[in-house]
């Protein structure tokens, strides 16, 4: 039978452990950082502030990022990921996309519903106009109507 005690680990390292040895001296292949879902929500959180101009992309976008962002922080957290900077930014960055494009839909809504008569003027106005002159004339009426 081998004895294992007294064989010495290499200089400047450690051994793998022999039969029986359970001394927690080697702890394994080190665990690899999943830095995947804190890149993606700063990627998307990136994305999200000039897509607050389109009708729901900014929203998808910054909830998504949003969403990647707190797993990866806290992956980041239980020593999972080493990117919590970026999650963070990513968190931000969505949340700012977010709020903005609920902002800008919300006031759409508030004008088309305020001013519905004024809309369905201008529709029925460029309908019956024939000319090019007549439909701007239509326009000028509709932002008239607006200024008062």
């Amino acid at each position: 039978m081998t004895d294992y005690s007294a064989q010495r680990p290499p200089a400047g390292g450690y051994s793998a452990p022999g039969p029986g040895d359970y001394s927690g001296r080697y702890s394994g292949p080190p665990v690899q950082a999943r830095n995947g879902l804190g890149i993606a929500a700063l990627v998307l959180g990136i994305l999200s502030l000039p897509a607050i101009f389109t009708v729901f992309l900014g929203i998808i976008l910054g909830l998504l990022a949003v969403i990647f962002g707190l797993i990866g922080m806290g992956r980041a957290k239980r020593g999972e990921a080493t990117n919590r900077g970026m999650a963070i930014a990513g968190v931000v960055t969505g949340a700012i996309g977010l709020v903005v494009s609920v902002v800008f839909i919300a006031v759409g809504v508030s004008f088309l519903f305020s001013h519905k008569t004024q809309i369905n003027n201008l529709t029925q106005c460029i309908q019956n106009a024939h000319t090019t002159q007549a439909q701007t004339d239509c326009q000028n009426q509709f932002s008239n109507q607006l200024g008062h």
